[in-house]
């Protein structure tokens, strides 16, 4: 049963139980955040950068930064390409907010990313800050995982664990 979870490309993992290494959960009503808003890559853009194409281009342009926020405070800047966020590679939007959705304020990222005056990857660290959480409707779930990248984390944890492992579609753009 397991092979055929994997094969399912656009599947994100979650779990409902277990221990995490993330730090303490978040208030109730508070959400990590990279302060930040993103958008897709050109065409010209993904060539520029030299970014990966899958179906669509690898990374998320920061559009905007919020002043003072967590990735300010990385020097990430308008016009750079994030391209991964810990071990999830970004090609949606999709694939970002999953991943702040099963952090933490507080937990340390590591930041993949390609400057705007340049298409060398560089790596940056930066500590989620805490916003405002939207819909409570998901809030009865505890979200470890995202991505399929974090998969054969999610089943090594679930296997150690003894606990059930519950595998969902992702958002909107899949």
């Amino acid at each position: 049963m397991r092979g055929l979870f994997c094969a399912a490309a656009l599947l994100t993992a979650i779990s409902c139980a277990g221990s995490s290494s993330r730090s303490a959960p978040a208030e109730e009503g508070e959400a990590a955040t990279l302060g930040i808003t993103t958008r897709a890559p050109s065409d010209y853009e993904g060539q520029c950068y030299r970014l990966l194409f899958e179906t669509r281009w690898q990374g998320r342009v920061v559009a905007s930064v919020e002043p003072g926020g967590s990735a300010a405070q990385a020097k990430v800047g308008e016009g750079d390409v994030i391209v991964q966020v810990g071990e999830v590679t970004l090609y949606s939007q999709d694939d970002l907010d999953d991943l702040l959705r099963v952090s933490r304020p507080g937990d340390r990222v590591e930041l993949k990313l390609r400057r705007k005056d340049g298409a060398a990857e560089e790596t940056v660290q930066a500590i989620l800050g805490a916003a405002r959480a939207s819909s409570g409707a998901t809030r009865r779930l505890r979200w470890q995982h995202a991505s399929l990248g974090q998969l054969p984390f999610a089943l090594k944890e679930a296997e150690k664990t003894r606990k059930s492992l519950l595998i969902g579609l992702s958002g909107a753009e899949t």
